[in-house]
């Protein structure tokens, strides 16, 4: 397995689902990842459990079979400092 910065776009606001959701599905489409783009990680903002399905909508137009509710992970580092501050 390999990493590798795909993307550094500027996002401007408002953070809305739809512009997260836009913005994901522009940058794998522009690398030509629709088919395999396999996760996705991020935090537990409402803004982005709301753009996981949309950006999952988004890709089937493009011939992507990605699933959010198996394929959309939440940052286990982030939850452990939510739970130590907490």
């Amino acid at each position: 397995m390999h990493r590798q910065l795909i993307g550094f776009e500027n996002f401007l606001p408002p953070h809305t689902a739809e512009a997260a959701a836009s913005l994901l599905r522009q940058i794998i489409v522009k690398n030509q990842l629709q088919r395999k783009f396999m996760g996705l990680t991020g935090d537990s903002a409402s803004s982005n459990t709301a753009a996981v399905p949309l950006l999952s909508k988004l890709l089937e137009s493009h011939g992507a079979n990605w699933s959010y509710l198996e394929k959309y992970f939440h940052c286990s580092a982030h939850v452990f400092n939510l739970v130590a501050h907490a």
